[in-house]
Order: structure tokens, then C-alpha cells, then sequence
């Protein structure tokens, strides 16, 4: 049988503080992702 091999690395962006995905597009002054600054009016 064959060896499983795994990589595992960090997702890029930065956790959006509402729904906590992992996106690039969080904004820093608000650390919100644009669907979540949407759905808040920010």
C-alpha cells in the first residue's frame, strides 16, 4: 500500500471577526470581510 502524505499551511489573509473565515479580504480598521461589512452597513 502507498504512504498518505499531507501538507498543511496556513490559509492566506486574516480572520474576519464576525463569521470567522479566514479571508483576504478583511479590512484592518474594521477586521470585518466584505460580505460580513455588508450585511453590518459598515
Amino acid at each position: 500500500a502507498g504512504e498518505l502524505q499531507v501538507e498543511v499551511s496556513l490559509a492566506p489573509g486574516r480572520k474576519c471577526a464576525r463569521c470567522w473565515l479566514t479571508l483576504p479580504d478583511v479590512d484592518e480598521s474594521t477586521e470585518l470581510c466584505g460580505r460580513c461589512r455588508a450585511v453590518v452597513g459598515g
